[in-house]
């Protein structure tokens, strides 16, 4: 968190003062930061003030939900840009490497579990995290047990509180490597130790990085690019939504498929299967993230259109024991006069005759 210019903190203290524990518009801001001079500071003045106050992290902004082209912003209170700042100044007073990795962990997280315990009271968080990582590291537990939000019931607290929590709690959630975690930090750690310690080490961060210009490790060109990434057997031919790809846009085979930057281009083949299968498909919505789950099943057959539904009419028919002996005897000459082939109608007939 960066220090304050004396002109931009005079103006967020103005705000604390009026707005602590409050969300305002930007209108009352800049009244709020004139009080005391006479007159409200100008519109540039205020925009200038709630950008730098944002971009360093002393000021959240939201879309106003009853007005989504309006902004609301509540204040990060003074007494926690405190205490974070004596948290920064401590671990600088620190000695470079003076401490192990996992001490550090758990220090920062015993101070970071007090905070949460003083403001939304006793919660089911472990007192230590470093012992349980590195058992997940030596395979003697799952990196299931490293979760934490799965541990606090967030639906006892309000919106604005739930927000905060899962953010402070997401630091130290080692569940899932999509987290800027340190519990995570320290799990790759120590498995880089035992990495080095058995004689090789794997680093990912050789195939994306430069030395004087010349990159470390020669990468083999991805084939077939420019194929639909659903099927991968057609080339990409119609841009489509998640609505009809059924995977989200950021999906890593997307991004290595995709046809432009904004846009997921996939086969006229599995545009048309997408489209179809609208009424029986679930589409869940979160956020801007939609989602397609396909609840029903496919099924690929050498039996003809005619054939298949006589089979599933007999499985139906045949669950509820309203079928007779007479009516299977003549499956295969039926088939034959509904425009079945011969050795279609032969192989429904035996399919029928191996269910009974």
């Amino acid at each position: 968190m960066k220090k304050l210019p004396k002109w931009i903190k005079d103006r967020y203290l103005k705000l604390a003062e009026s707005t602590i524990g409050q969300r305002f518009t930007f209108e009352e801001a800049r009244k709020a930061m004139g009080r005391g001079n006479g007159d409200p500071v100008s519109d540039a003045q205020a925009k200038a003030v709630v950008s730098q106050l944002e971009a360093n992290g002393y000021l959240i902004s939201e879309p106003d939900p009853l007005d989504l082209r309006a902004r609301r912003y509540s204040l990060i209170p003074p007494e926690t840009i405190n205490w974070v700042g004596g948290v920064e100044n401590a671990i600088q007073r620190q000695p470079a490497f003076a401490k192990p990795v996992k001490e550090i962990l758990d220090e920062t997280w015993k101070r970071v579990r007090e905070q949460i315990i003083d403001e939304f009271g006793q919660l089911d968080l472990p007192e230590t995290l470093a012992a349980q990582v590195q058992k997940v590291a030596r395979g003697e537990a799952k990196r299931d047990t490293l979760g934490l939000l799965d541990r606090v019931d967030f639906a006892q607290f309000d919106k604005d509180k739930t927000d905060e929590l899962r953010e402070l709690v997401k630091l130290f959630d080692g569940r899932l490597n999509s987290y800027r975690s340190l519990t995570n930090v320290l799990l790759e750690y120590i498995k880089m130790q035992q990495d080095l310690a058995g004689g090789e080490y794997d680093a990912p961060v050789a195939k994306v990085v430069l030395l004087d210009g010349r990159a470390l490790a020669v990468l083999a060109d991805e084939r077939n690019t420019k194929l639909c990434p659903i099927c991968r057997r057609f080339p990409q031919a119609t841009s489509a939504y998640a609505l009809i790809t059924g995977n989200p846009k950021m999906d890593s085979v997307f991004q290595l498929y995709r046809g432009s930057r904004s846009q997921i281009k996939i086969c006229s083949y599995c545009f048309l299967n997408g489209y179809a299968d609208l009424p029986l498909a679930q589409i869940t919505g979160k956020g801007s993230s939609i989602n397609k789950r396909r609840d029903y099943l496919f099924v690929e057959t050498p039996l003809a259109k005619a054939s298949l539904e006589k089979l599933l009419e007999y499985l139906r028919e045949g669950s509820r024991g309203s079928i007779s002996e007479d009516e299977t005897s003549a499956e295969s000459e039926e088939a034959v006069e509904d425009g079945v082939e011969s050795d279609d109608g032969d192989m429904l007939a035996r399919l029928i005759s191996q269910l009974q």
